[in-house]
């Protein structure tokens, strides 16, 4: 089965795991004139990054290896010389005291970015101010048209399904709208049609925690690209599996790999959805960054996107009933 992940982020830098803030600032070529001695020889975990003459910092103190105390931010201009710094209280930020993961600069914001758990993450959007404009629950933004990304949203790390979930955010407005699944989807309707046709026993699913819903199954976001002005596409490997007997791997019944393009015109969203094999999902991850129209071409957004909220439980920051 085809499971590599490969989202296509523009402009992303991991953290920078530096002993102490000097060593951080130093990374990023900002001078330590703006900071106290005791400060420079403090233990911290940051993440830092440049755009052009700009370079900007996110770290938080270490004590007894634990992350402690606000996040401190910091933006530079190499050009003017100019340093701001901002303490923004972790409980400013929603529930975001995650460790730092990485930065992305997307016109005149910066999202950065703490890991919660391996299933989920918190972005914070900033402006070049350093205020806080908004929180989103999710992981791996692609920015597809000016001030706007989609996300893959957060998930239950240790749950019996992963339905993963996308997300449009507008950063200059703070609109958000659910896209991915989109109700009445053929090709996962069949697939949950198949799965009703191999559900275990009930007794089977009471034993080993299995919701046995023939609707709810694994969905992996595999690979995004996009145009840039509004358009997108995306690889979801759909698959159900069930485990029968207690400690022995879980049974892949049906599954399927899907590639979807999604269109925002005036009056909403629109989708369409073709069925592919593993090979052309594979020879598909370099097309969707390098060769995008081509793969766009392969079907026509003509379905308005109804978002299925079936699955949003599974995001444990999801505000959907």
């Amino acid at each position: 089965m085809f499971r590599t992940i490969t989202l296509i982020l523009l402009l992303t830098f991991r953290a920078t795991h530096a002993d102490t803030l000097k060593q951080l600032l130093q990374s990023q070529k900002i001078p330590l004139s703006a900071f106290q001695e005791l400060e420079l020889n403090e233990s911290v975990s940051g993440v830092g990054a440049d755009q052009k003459d700009l370079a900007f910092l996110a770290y938080q103190q270490v004590k007894n290896n634990t992350l402690t105390g606000p996040l401190h931010l910091v933006i530079y201009s190499h050009a003017t010389a100019a340093i701001r710094r901002k303490d923004l209280p972790v409980s400013d930020t929603g529930v975001c005291p995650g460790s730092p993961d990485h930065i992305q600069f997307i016109d005149e914001f910066i999202l950065y970015s703490s890991s919660l758990s391996p299933s989920a993450e918190c972005l914070l959007v900033l402006d070049r101010n350093l205020r806080l404009r908004k929180t989103l629950y999710g992981f791996g933004p692609l920015q597809i048209a000016p001030g706007q990304i989609v996300f893959i949203e957060n998930m239950v790390h240790f749950s019996p399904v992963h339905p993963e979930r996308l997300q449009f955010a507008d950063l200059r407005t703070g609109a958000t709208t659910e896209l991915y699944p989109p109700k009445d989807d053929a090709l996962r309707a069949r697939l949950a049609s198949e799965n009703a046709a191999h559900m275990p026993s009930d007794e089977t699913c009471m034993r080993m925690n299995d919701p046995c819903k023939p609707e709810e199954f694994d969905e992996d976001i595999s690979s995004m690209g996009t145009d840039g002005k509004g358009r997108f596409a995306f690889i979801a490997v759909q698959s159900a599996q069930h485990a029968v007997q207690e400690n022995k791997p879980s049974e892949i019944v049906p599954s399927q790999v899907v590639l979807y393009v999604y269109e925002r015109r005036r009056n909403g969203w629109f989708y369409c959805q073709r069925e592919i094999d593993d090979s052309e999902a594979r020879s598909l991850q370099d097309e969707l960054s390098s060769h995008f129209d081509q793969v766009a071409v392969r079907c026509a957004p003509a379905l308005h996107v109804v978002p299925d909220l079936s699955t949003a439980r599974y995001n444990p920051f999801s505000t959907q009933p």
